[in-house]
């Protein structure tokens, strides 16, 4: 199925992979972060070691850059196109360590809420991206949605994740295509790209 997220996530990052000046003008834009240059772009990853959560989960594209002081910082990236987000609730110890831990900004009680279906998969990303960011290895981690700009539930969905975090946007958020390639129409070295991934989306 050429219209599910992880083929739209191929043609959407595979392509940046091999213009990453585009990528990250377009990403410190939209996410308002200080993104000076671009490492690392891979679709469909996973930590080395799975020692995070313990359960496999991954990334649908991971870009790891540099700031401008040198520092290094990660997007861990889901995309979602037709499906929606699994509503299959998964719980684990590690989830419950990594929420309760004062540090991580979760409000109080938000596991019991946030393993809901309706949350459960972003969750564990957004916990994924935590326990990176937590490493040695990075400086600053965000967890980013990219969907369509007409995905209600989707909406829903970070809008309650959003409700159990001491600051909401801090660690999830979210980008529309329609937002992400209007943006990069504009680039000179992307824009015939940007029309026909419009036109074929």
């Amino acid at each position: 199925n050429l219209l599910s997220s992880q083929p739209v996530c191929f043609n959407l990052f595979g392509y940046l992979r091999g213009h990453r000046a585009a990528l990250r003008g377009v990403m410190s834009r939209l996410l308002d972060l200080d993104i000076s240059e671009i490492d690392v772009v891979e679709v469909e990853w996973a930590p080395r070691r799975d020692d995070h959560l313990g359960d496999r989960t991954a990334f649908d594209a991971f870009v790891q850059y540099r700031t401008s002081s040198r520092g290094v910082g990660f997007l861990g990236i889901e995309t979602k196109y037709t499906e929606k987000f699994s509503p299959r609730v998964y719980r684990a110890a590690s989830y419950r360590e990594l929420t309760e831990d004062p540090a991580n900004g979760f409000r109080d009680g938000a596991t019991d809420r946030l393993e809901r279906s309706l949350t459960n998969q972003l969750w564990r990303n957004a916990l994924l991206t935590t326990s990176l960011a937590n490493t040695a290895e990075f400086d600053e981690g965000l967890c980013v949605v990219v969907h369509c700009e007409r995905d209600a539930e989707l909406g829903r969905a970070i809008s309650a994740f959003h409700a159990e975090r001491e600051e909401p946007g801090s660690l999830v958020r979210a980008i529309s295509y329609e937002t992400m390639i209007g943006a990069l129409r504009h680039d000179p070295d992307v824009s015939e790209w940007a029309r026909a991934f419009e036109e074929r989306y």
